[in-house]
């Protein structure tokens, strides 16, 4: 990881910034991957059909209202839950009891698995699988400096926050781009 940006996000006073910065995040993550998305489409690298959730695009095709607290609420409390916190916090302690002395690694370690079992877990494609590393990476990114600087409850409710934005922000951005181009 490049050392600016570990020392820009270590610098960020989550105290005074955490909302603003959980929001901004949200929504520029949410805006880059559609891009992406939408971008690989249309220059025909890979077709869209491979980023959609068709256990969504199901619940959708029913009911909007179901659909969207899929989205925008019990993926965002689940995923978090289970991931960010339950995953990391156990891997986290079983580093911490092999290892005596506390270092980067404790952290690190529980952090890429976790990431990566986050992105794994979204397997409708390969494309969508690595697509969603960025905000698995920004997900367990907040996680961490929240529960550090303040405690696991704030860790755990600012991830949740910046995911529900994430998702309402592709939602929105999918949206546009698809009128914009379709």
């Amino acid at each position: 990881m490049n050392s600016n940006i570990v020392a820009y996000y270590k610098n960020i006073d989550v105290k005074k910034d955490g909302v603003k910065l959980t929001i901004l995040y949200g929504i520029l993550t949410g805006f880059l991957v559609e891009t992406i998305i939408y971008a690989l489409d249309l220059l025909g690298i890979v077709d869209m059909s491979v980023f959609i959730n068709t256990g969504v695009q199901s619940v959708l095709e029913e009911s909007i209202f179901l659909g969207m607290m899929l989205v925008l609420v019990l993926s965002p409390v689940l995923e978090t839950v289970i991931f960010q916190f339950g995953i990391f916090e156990i891997l986290y302690g079983i580093i911490g009891a092999f290892k005596r002395n506390k270092t980067k690694w404790n952290t690190i370690i529980p952090a890429v698995i976790t990431i990566t079992i986050f992105a794994l877990s979204h397997n409708f494609s390969i494309a969508y699988i690595i697509i969603i590393f960025l905000p698995s990476i920004l997900f367990q990114l907040t996680y961490i400096k929240f529960r550090n600087e303040q405690n696991m409850i704030k860790g755990i409710m600012f991830t949740m926050l910046q995911h529900f934005i994430y998702n309402a922000s592709t939602v929105l951005f999918s949206m546009f781009y698809y009128s914009l181009f379709n």
